[in-house]
């Protein structure tokens, strides 16, 4: 694509946003078999590329189940309502029954209550069990709870914008943070240093 100038040392490309562009058949026809959509995470290959958002409003250990079964990838809040709760359906259904005025103050008292550790293994434990790939959400602040629970029950995808753990089914771990990736067998990644928002390499 041709540069053009736009100021002194400057220089950039001419985009195209959506109404800028059509897209026209072509003459040309595929197959289904012959076109593939699916995408791969290290060496997890999912059939359908949508990776679905960890929030209690569209994800639970069922759906993460269904939707892993269909070829995508849902991920489980791991500090939401199904990590503290064991009837967590009977909370969700309280909160749809909140009025407006009710809505602020009633979610603010369902999630007051603490995630709990063994929770978080049960419903790690629920999604491996049907055989589809676990992956689950957490902050840096709930790491110290999430190193607690994943000897017991390692999920094989987990993290936020800074911390990704992928399980390959045989014990070999692959952390990744940020942009770093690198094998669990005694090697150095990067790991939190507390509450600096700062990372630090070392043994993870």
């Amino acid at each position: 694509m041709t540069e053009i100038e736009i100021g002194r040392g400057k220089r950039g490309r001419t985009a195209y946003s959506f109404d800028d562009i059509a897209i026209v058949p072509s003459r040309r026809t595929r197959d289904p078999e012959e076109v593939s959509i699916a995408w791969q995470i290290d060496a997890y290959r999912f059939e359908l590329p949508i990776l679905a958002a960890p929030m209690d409003s569209v994800m639970s250990p069922e759906t993460a189940i269904a939707f892993g079964r269909a070829g995508g990838l849902g991920v489980l809040n791991l500090e939401g309502i199904f990590t503290r709760y064991a009837d967590a359906e009977k909370q969700l259904e309280k909160i749809a029954s909140f009025s407006p005025a009710e809505a602020t103050s009633g979610m603010q008292e369902i999630y007051a209550r603490p995630v709990e550790p063994k929770l978080i293994a049960r419903r790690i434990e629920e999604i491996k069990a049907s055989g589809v790939l676990a992956a689950g959400s957490l902050t840096l602040r709930q790491t110290g709870v999430e190193r607690r629970v994943g000897r017991h029950a390692p999920c094989d995808a987990r993290g936020d914008e800074q911390h990704h753990q992928h399980d390959d089914g045989d014990g070999h771990r692959l952390q990744a943070h940020g942009e770093t990736a690198e094998a669990d067998d005694g090697v150095e990644g990067e790991r939190d240093d507390g509450d600096s928002g700062r990372h630090r390499r070392g043994p993870v």
